[in-house]
């Protein structure tokens, strides 16, 4: 007598997590590819593929409060405003353009429209003044930054960082203190613009905290060798 078997795959369920639980320490997010349940913030921005919520800070300085969230569902997008208190029940994702070279952001994409809940609303965030509460290091970019070239020693010019995930360390690296900061609303006092416009309407800025490497063109300069300076 034949008896079938049914075979199926369940993705692992994480309940009732918090913004911090998904960033966690390091440049992955550790609950990457699980499905969470509750995850409550308030929404800080909206765009064209998704909006940003963020909840109550850690203590612990390499955690960010806030998480993108991406969709590109219309209704899900219309459904929220900011200022709106939210529970959002999705996977947690790793995403880049391909090919960019750019560090994974942490995503939450909802399930499905039923996954994004409004619970209140006219809600604020104090945003986290760079230069005051927190400013960047101005030494090195990278723990894996190694040889008399710095950043570009890493080989075939491609960085690690990200497979070997380690635990950040914000107050010694560039990279690290701006993954910190992942998907937080900040202000940028007096900020000043050192690149043209992309095509994503983005542009690099350093603001009114301590640089190194300031140029006569009011630009920061790259240098190599004992000190590391960068354009953070």
């Amino acid at each position: 007598m034949f008896s079938p078997f049914l075979l199926f795959a369940c993705l692992s369920v994480a309940h009732a997590v918090s913004i911090t639980d998904i960033q966690g320490p390091a440049f992955r997010s550790p609950l990457e590819g699980q499905v969470v349940e509750g995850v409550i913030g308030i929404v800080t921005a909206k765009g064209p593929s998704g909006f940003w919520i963020q909840g109550n800070r850690t203590s612990d300085i390499r955690v960010s409060n806030g998480l993108n969230v991406f969709t590109e569902s219309t209704t899900i997008i219309n459904s929220v405003s900011v200022g709106d208190q939210v529970s959002v029940t999705g996977t947690v994702n790793e995403f880049r353009t391909k090919g960019s070279g750019d560090l994974f952001g942490t995503e939450l994409e909802p399930t499905n429209a039923s996954s994004v809940v409004v619970l209140s609303s006219g809600h604020s965030v104090a945003p986290l003044i760079l230069g005051v509460e927190r400013s960047p290091p101005t030494q090195s970019i990278s723990a894996l930054d190694v040889g008399p070239d710095g950043f570009l020693s890493v080989p075939n010019n491609q960085t690690q960082v990200e497979v070997v995930n380690a635990t950040l360390q914000p107050s010694e690296f560039g990279i690290d203190f701006w993954e910190s900061l992942e998907g937080q609303l900040v202000t940028v006092r007096s900020p000043t613009v050192t690149d043209f416009e992309s095509k994503f309407g983005e542009f690099w800025v350093y603001g009114k905290w301590p640089v190194t490497g300031l140029n006569s063109r009011g630009g920061l300069t790259m240098t190599f060798g004992a000190t590391d300076l960068f354009f953070y």
